[in-house]
């Protein structure tokens, strides 16, 4: 397993969903506060920030998605408990990510011969 190249495709995946989230969260509350303010002229301006809010709140959960799967398919891919990791990930992302690096490391380390630490 190659630690490095694992952690590219999370930065890859990561840095996508993010750029997909801001165009998504640009273009839909555009489109959508433009159509409720048409359909909303005796409501206050509060009411137009929810669909902004909505996006907001629920495009967040797809990076713990992202690392959830990441965290899952590598864990998986060692043999080891894949879905603790998948549960951590999709309640934590990248707390889960940075304790799966610091346990991966250790384990390599640990299997390493003394002679070549150095």
């Amino acid at each position: 397993m190659d630690l490095r190249k694992d952690l590219e495709i999370l930065v890859l995946l990561y840095t996508l969903i993010a750029a997909i989230n801001f165009l998504l969260s640009v273009f839909l509350t555009e489109f959508l506060t433009e159509r409720f303010l048409s359909q909303m002229e005796g409501f206050s301006s509060v009411y137009t920030l929810i669909p902004f809010n909505f996006l907001m709140d629920y495009s967040g959960y797809t990076y713990n998605l992202v690392v959830g799967i990441w965290l899952f398919v590598i864990v998986r891919r060692e043999n080891g408990n894949a879905i603790h990791w998948l549960v951590f990930g999709l309640l934590a992302h990248l707390y889960a990510a940075v304790i799966y690096l610091f346990v991966r490391i250790s384990e390599i380390q640990s299997k390493r011969p003394p002679s070549a630490i150095p």
